[in-house]
């Protein structure tokens, strides 16, 4: 709270000081503290840091009238809003939006996407104009959109609602389709396909409970009512620490494909996920990629494992502090 506190004054004393630069009308300290509600010395000390090496806004001061002020030329060029994003940055988040509109290319979200990188860039001062102009838009990503019957959207929703699902899983022909009560975990896109880790009523909280599917073989979802949803325990913690599990220390997750040689001079893909955190039970799992793209049982316990143990607790220390 506290820095975000300093943070909205930086962007509000940022913007009083446009705006008397506007009206011809330069901002004392006393001006913007009774504004903000704060004493002239915590303005004074946010004006010091802001135009500081850490942030370097180009704020002029007139000894004179006691007023602070821009430069024509800077008012039109600096602002806090766009000192937190440097050229690099930008790139990155076009990079972003062409990857995710990819992702999403032919589906019913798209549009919505589409809508909220375009909201994002719009709350950023001259983002906008850089999205739009022309060094993004050279740089273009096609995917492979794989067969799905739904929109992957349905289940990245469901996880971040903390919802269970009914899902309807093709078996084999003539064979009857196999219906799972699922509560998902994570949608992971690897060799242009999509995946689906999750956990059902039999999770114990070990690594080798998780569950992984391709989606092109699920032809139906549909969410589970308030009660069944309280059937499948979370991943995070057990049911008699809930009342004790720290949401405030964060839950990590990544992913990677790798590659294995045996003594036979042959090889195998494998998707490895780890999911971490202080107040979490640590998982690792890998995932052995069989010639018709499904994933083969999991294992995990790996000879690295203890090594990956300690860098994620190292990790996690460094994320904590930061």
């Amino acid at each position: 709270m506290k820095y975000t506190a300093a943070y909205r004054r930086f962007k509000e004393i940022d913007a009083m000081i446009r705006e008397g630069c506007i009206a011809k009308k330069h901002k004392k300290v006393a001006d913007m503290a009774q504004a903000l509600g704060v004493s002239c010395r915590t303005i004074q000390r946010d004006i010091a840091y802001m135009t500081s090496s850490e942030i370097g806004l180009p704020i002029q001061y007139n000894a004179n009238a006691h007023t602070y002020y821009y430069t024509d030329e800077d008012l039109q060029t600096c602002s806090f809003a766009n000192l937190l994003l440097n050229p690099k940055d930008k790139q990155v988040l076009a990079f972003a939006r062409s990857l995710m509109l990819s992702f999403f290319y032919n589906t019913e979200s798209y549009l919505e996407v589409c809508k909220t990188f375009d909201t994002l860039m719009e709350r950023l001062e001259y983002t906008q104009a850089f999205i739009d102009g022309p060094m993004p838009t050279a740089l273009l990503i096609a995917l492979k959109n794989p067969l799905c019957h739904f929109d992957i959207y349905d289940f990245v929703h469901a996880i971040n609602s903390d919802v269970c699902l009914w899902i309807e899983m093709m078996a084999e022909p003539d064979i009857k389709d196999i219906c799972v009560f699922i509560r998902p975990v994570h949608v992971i896109y690897a060799w242009s396909s999509w995946y689906l880790l999750y956990i059902d009523t039999t999770f114990s909280y070990r690594s080798e409970d998780f569950k992984i599917l391709e989606l092109s073989k699920v032809s139906f979802c549909h969410r589970a009512t308030k009660k069944e949803n309280s059937s499948i325990p979370h991943i995070e913690y057990r049911i008699e620490d809930a009342q004790k599990y720290d949401s405030s220390k964060p839950v990590y997750s990544a992913c990677r494909i790798g590659i294995e040689h045996n003594g036979n001079n042959e090889h195998f893909e494998y998707l490895t996920i780890d999911i971490y955190g202080e107040s979490c039970i640590p998982y690792c799992m890998q995932y052995r990629r069989n010639p018709d793209n499904t994933l083969g049982a999991a294992c995990s316990f790996h000879p690295w494992a203890k090594q990956e143990q300690r860098e994620r607790k190292m990790l996690t220390r460094i994320l904590d502090m930061l």
